[in-house]
């Protein structure tokens, strides 16, 4: 139960362990792997390690246990066509292309890696790089994003820890500047794009804000 464990959460440190350092034989370990079947549906650990996402597992089974890729559980299914996503099927292709004549393959449905023309592989080329600067525009984006937010919270701590005074000095100097004046909400410093609310001398950004306020100086 416990390598069976490992093997569903592709635990590989634990199933060399479990099965490598084991009292018995370590020849007799490792063909114990190809041999196992799981009821009901006859399933081998190759099986186990395609349909649960262990990719770990799976290639030290083929590499290291010689577990047959073309084994099949109760309905004629080989491991490879239980493969839960890409990275599974191609572990098996790879493992193909590096055993060409270890298996009869048409058995096991693992299928010939595709070969692309000289035209395929610049488009797919092409395709990779607008994908990688898109990835990197995208990351650019996010950082600059991440710097105005901090700069704004930095803006935010610093209006609200001033005086009135000195408020209405920076308010002066972006006027005498021909700067856009920005009003700042009293109790949470955001700046209010619109009217604001208000009450005696205060602005507020929102409702919220100038029940805060109020509640504060009671």
């Amino acid at each position: 139960m416990k390598l069976y464990n490992a093997v569903r959460t592709d635990d590989i440190l634990a199933v060399q362990s479990l099965l490598e350092d084991s009292e018995i034989d370590k020849e007799q370990a490792l063909d114990f792997i190809p041999k196992t079947r799981f009821p009901p549906d006859d399933l081998s650990y190759l099986h186990v390690a395609s349909s649960r996402d262990s990719p770990l597992v799976l290639k030290y089974f083929l590499e290291a246990c010689d577990c047959d890729p073309c084994v099949k559980e109760k309905d004629g299914k080989p491991p490879y066509s239980m493969a839960s996503n890409k990275e599974i099927k191609d572990i098996f292709i790879q493992f193909r292309v590096a055993n060409p004549n270890k298996y009869n393959w048409l058995r096991s449905h693992i299928p010939e890696p595709q070969i692309l023309s000289a035209e395929e592989e610049a488009k797919l080329a092409e395709k990779k790089k607008a994908k990688k600067a898109k990835q990197k525009e995208k990351q650019r984006a996010e950082k600059e994003l991440a710097k105005k937010e901090e700069e704004e919270r930095q803006e935010k701590a610093r209006w609200l820890a001033m005086s009135e005074r000195d408020r209405r000095g920076i308010l002066v100097e972006r006027r005498l500047a021909g700067l856009p004046l920005l009003t700042r909400c009293d109790q949470c410093a955001t700046v209010i794009p619109d009217k604001p609310f208000q009450y005696e001398t205060f602005k507020f950004c929102s409702p919220p804000c100038v029940n805060q306020h109020r509640a504060a100086v009671k």
